[in-house]
């Protein structure tokens, strides 16, 4: 017995719901909540994670990074080991990471991004900088507060390192 209600509740999904800003946040969302395991795992302030595609360098690791915003750990080492614990949740996330990036791609001038993009979560939220795609570059961190000119894909947690400041208000 066949329901007719699904396709069409699939096609109103689809033609009412904005299907690219949809499908960014989506990505985004997956990318956040796996990351925050990891994250409160390890007591890291900041994940780094790369998109990876035919062209990219297949060897940026997942990182973690602390609050002074210098890099921790490389948990893509862990993957080798079939004992390692968030072995499966590494692996998704990857997953993830390459959904975003297909997401990412068609936005992107010349349908390209550069070699070496990755994201940054606090297991917030997600973002990435067009100007300095490298989060492996020394100093990004630094560059990235000093310079607030990441694209957040979803916003990061109040009072967290890489949050906007609190701007006050007159009263």
């Amino acid at each position: 017995m066949e329901d007719s209600f699904i396709p069409t509740r699939l096609h109103l999904a689809h033609t009412l719901l904005p299907a690219p800003e949809l499908s960014l946040a989506v990505h985004a969302h997956d990318m956040v909540e796996l990351s925050a395991w990891l994250l409160a795992s390890r007591r890291a302030a900041l994940m780094i994670i790369p998109l990876h595609s035919a062209d990219r360098d297949p060897a940026m690791p997942v990182m973690l990074w602390n609050e002074a915003g210098a890099p921790e750990l490389a948990l893509s080492a862990h993957l080798a080991d079939p004992a390692y614990t968030f072995r499966s949740v590494l692996t998704a996330l990857n997953r993830a990471a390459d959904a975003l990036l297909f997401a990412l791609e068609p936005r992107w001038p010349g349908s390209t991004p550069p070699s070496g993009l990755g994201v940054v979560t606090d297991g917030f939220g997600l973002g990435f900088s067009p100007d300095d795609p490298d989060p492996r570059a020394p100093g990004w961190v630094r560059r990235q507060l000093r310079d607030q000119s990441l694209t957040l894909l979803l916003p990061f947690a109040p009072g967290g390192i890489l949050s906007p400041p609190v701007k006050q208000r007159l009263a």
